[in-house]
Formats: C-alpha cells, sequence, structure tokens
C-alpha cells in the first residue's frame, strides 16, 4: 500500500512464520425473520468485497493483537485449550471484518492496486531473466511511463531499484544454503556482472558477499 516499504527484504536466517485462516459462511434454512443474529453483518462484509481479489486495510479492529493469544493456546495446548482457542479466532474474524468494513478504498484505486501487485508477482517469475521497464509494459499493455508512475505512488521507489532488491534477496538464499560462486549466482538471479551483486551487498548489507556468506551460512 502507498507509504509502506515494498519489497521482499528479510533475513534468511531468521523463522518465518505463516498464518491462515480460513473461514466458511454457512447461510440458515431459516425463515429471514428467524435468521441467526450477525448474518446481516457478513452480508454487508460480502458486499465490501465484491469483486476485488484483495482489499488492503488498517487494522484498526486489532487483530495483530489476539496472534500471541492464539499461538500461545496452540503451543502449550492447556486444559481447554480448544475452547479458548475457538473463541480466539472467533474474536479475531470479528475484527477482521470490522477491518473490511473500514477500508473504504475506493475503486478506482482498487484497479491500480492489483495492476501494481500483478507487475510485482511479474517480477519475481521473471528476475532471473534480463527484464526491462519496456518488457513489463508490453506485459500489462501500459505505457513504460504508467509503470514508473505506478512504482512512484504505490511503493516509493522506482522499477530498477525494485528489481535490484528482489535479485539481491534472492541471492542471499543462493548464498545460505548453495556452495556456488558469486559468479553463479549472479547469473542465476538475472545480473550480468558479479560486480554488480558486489556493489549492491556493499550498498545495501554493508559488508562484502564472503562476510555475508560466512555469517548467515546455513550447515
Amino acid at each position: 500500500p502507498p507509504g509502506v516499504r515494498h519489497g521482499v527484504v528479510y533475513k534468511p536466517d531468521e523463522p518465518k512464520e505463516y498464518l491462515v485462516m480460513v473461514y466458511a459462511i454457512h447461510r440458515s434454512a431459516e425463515s429471514p425473520g428467524r435468521r441467526q443474529p450477525g448474518l446481516e453483518y457478513v452480508d454487508r462484509v460480502e458486499r465490501a468485497l465484491s469483486g476485488r481479489l484483495y482489499l488492503i486495510a488498517r487494522d484498526a479492529g486489532g487483530c495483530r493483537h489476539l496472534l500471541p493469544e492464539i499461538r500461545r493456546e496452540v503451543n502449550d495446548k492447556q486444559p481447554g485449550w480448544q475452547l479458548a482457542l475457538e473463541d480466539y479466532c472467533r474474536l479475531f474474524f470479528v475484527r477482521l471484518m470490522r477491518n473490511v468494513l473500514g477500508a473504504g478504498a475506493p475503486e478506482a484505486e482498487t484497479g491500480q492496486a492489483n495492476l501494481a501487485v500483478e507487475i510485482t508477482k511479474y517480477m519475481h517469475a521473471h528476475y532471473h531473466e534480463n527484464i526491462s521497464l519496456e518488457d513489463v509494459s508490453k506485459a500489462f499493455h501500459i505505457t513504460p511511463r504508467h509503470v514508473t508512475r505506478i512504482f512512484s505512488d504505490y511503493f516509493g521507489t522506482s522499477f530498477r531499484k525494485t528489481l535490484s532488491i528482489y535479485r539481491l534477496n534472492y541471492a542471499k538464499n543462493y548464498l545460505c544454503y548453495t556452495d556456488k560462486s558469486a559468479e553463479e549466482i549472479a547469473s542465476l538471479v538475472g545480473i550480468s556482472a558479479v560486480q554488480t551483486l558486489y556493489r549492491l551487498f556493499k550498498e545495501n548489507e554493508g559488508i562484502t558477499i564472503s562476510e555475508y556468506r560466512k555469517y548467515h551460512r546455513k550447515t
């Protein structure tokens, strides 16, 4: 979203945690006058999400504060943890839906945001190739100027810089998990000259490639 630093910026030696919550809404067969409490609320949420591939919303509902509690119940499994987990997940869902209703993103912005996401997905799929701004513009049938404006508006950076950061982070994984040389890695991540990879490491990490590999090496 606008104002948020973009890119796959991470340290390969840090463990990653992913949380996926899947909710299914079961419709009641009862008459409209006897609908279950909250279904009108769910209807509002469904209308807010209609026609959208995704929605960016501020966590005004405080969902993030429930995650440590959910993690604790799952990990500790104290007596009654299933009941507590069910309550936490239900509350998480309610607060998540409040975030959805409070987002209010204009439809025009949503279309542009979808395009921005699709462009970055294209870059992740082709980062190892010699892709350019013109290649991206042709793939999405828009002008290079439009691509540049999207990166400036949504990510606060340029296409070229974003692509360099992508390639740098993929190179980090090769350094940590393989014995490949710097020259091989540069070629694998779409960098034509190994000197460019050396420069990217020095500018972004403040250390050399060999120093990075020695510090983060996985055995």
